[in-house]
């Protein structure tokens, strides 16, 4: 049995270590992805949304095949990655809205 806070540290390392250095900075990457996907499906998608999609990506991985126990620490590490992009975004809006106010 893995504890909750277990997957939580797991998906912690894979953010802040193995994954940080295969795929590089999260939001340039995520970014990448939005821009692409924003392009081929003719919306606009931010990059913590892409966050969100890939975590609901291993979600729905749940529901077929063999337990995995990867798709549970990937989804928590995406929703983890999702909301620091958000935060962030919401951050910059914050700091322009400050800006404009003076």
């Amino acid at each position: 049995m893995q504890y909750a806070s277990e997957t939580c540290d797991h998906a912690k390392n894979l953010v802040q270590g193995d994954r940080q250095k295969q795929h590089g900075d999260k939001y340039d990457n995520h970014l990448n992805i939005a821009v692409l996907w924003s392009a081929y499906l003719k919306l606009d998608i931010s990059p913590d949304e892409v966050a969100v999609l890939f975590a609901l990506a291993k979600i729905g991985r749940t529901l077929e095949g063999e337990y995995n126990p990867d798709d549970y620490i990937d989804a928590v590490g995406y929703v983890a990655i999702a909301h620091e992009l958000k935060s962030k975004r919401e951050d910059e809006l914050e700091y322009e809205r400050s800006k404009n106010t003076k």
